[in-house]
């Protein structure tokens, strides 16, 4: 059933991305960044539950569009820091309209119960699948 549910959920979360040039994953980084705060590459990889090799790639991609660039850490030097641009702060408010439309679309069946029911069961399944995940990195 969750791989089902996934599937369709990307699929869906893909198209809506697209219309506002973004890729799957790409939406997750933006949001965990905030215009002026540096965060380390492996920071992000542990917040959106990848490996940083797979943050790396999105964030080429992203650097390209000038969303985000990188910089070096100020404490050291060896260390990769992100910073969201101006424009990557304002794909945010957009990131957060292709979420609330997915959440629509995805429980529009639904009573508020029964879309609440729903979404507690995907946090702690999220969480679940979040705890594993860093297990195997």
């Amino acid at each position: 059933i969750a791989s089902c549910l996934v599937g369709s959920e990307m699929c869906i979360r893909d198209s809506l991305l697209s219309d506002i040039g973004l890729h799957l994953g790409q939406d997750q980084l933006i949001a965990c960044l905030q215009h002026g705060e540096p965060m380390s590459v492996s920071t992000l990889a542990d917040r959106i539950a990848v490996r940083p090799s797979t943050v790396s790639k999105m964030l080429d991609r992203l650097v390209e569009k000038g969303a985000v660039r990188r910089v070096v850490s100020a404490q050291d030097a060896r260390r990769t820091m992100v910073l969201l641009t101006e424009e990557g702060a304002a794909l945010k408010p957009r990131v957060a309209q292709v979420w609330a439309r997915l959440e629509s679309e995805l429980s529009g069946g639904m009573s508020p119960d029964e879309a609440r029911a729903v979404k507690d069961a995907m946090a702690r399944m999220d969480l679940l699948l979040a705890t594993r995940l860093r297990r195997h990195r």
